[in-house]
């Protein structure tokens, strides 16, 4: 047994992608729920950014090449080897315009980007078509 045992890290490891200009592409990140907030914690060096909870509109989850066809237009690949999934969050910006954030992750992060797109679903009482 070690007597430095490595503190286990809370929350969703995941790549940024794109929507966190101040983050680089493919930079390790994790995604938090703490109460009312979705907390998104830059590694190194340490930045934090805080999204409301009541500000996302939506949160979805898709393989690589949905992914890429429907936010860039063709799908692309831009994996050496294995899967990427990414999770995208749709939310309303300050000023009131939509926009979006774009993680990925590899197959063991999946069911973690399932259960929180499920967790946040927001009831719906009556649908008009």
């Amino acid at each position: 047994m070690s007597l430095f045992k490595k503190k286990k890290q809370s929350g969703i490891p995941v790549q940024h992608y794109d929507g966190i200009k101040e983050f680089a592409q493919d930079y390790p990140c994790r995604l938090e729920v703490k109460g009312n907030i979705l907390e998104i914690r830059r590694m190194v060096p340490e930045t934090t950014v805080n999204l409301p909870m009541n500000r996302i509109i939506q949160i979805d989850e898709m393989e690589e090449k949905s992914f890429m066809s429907k936010y860039y237009g063709s799908p692309v690949k831009t994996s050496k080897s294995g899967k990427k999934y990414f999770l995208v969050i749709t939310y309303t910006k300050q000023d009131g315009s939509e926009s979006f954030l774009a993680f990925w992750g590899t197959s063991l992060e999946r069911g973690a980007f399932i259960d929180l797109k499920m967790n946040f679903q927001k009831p719906v009482d009556t649908i008009n078509l």
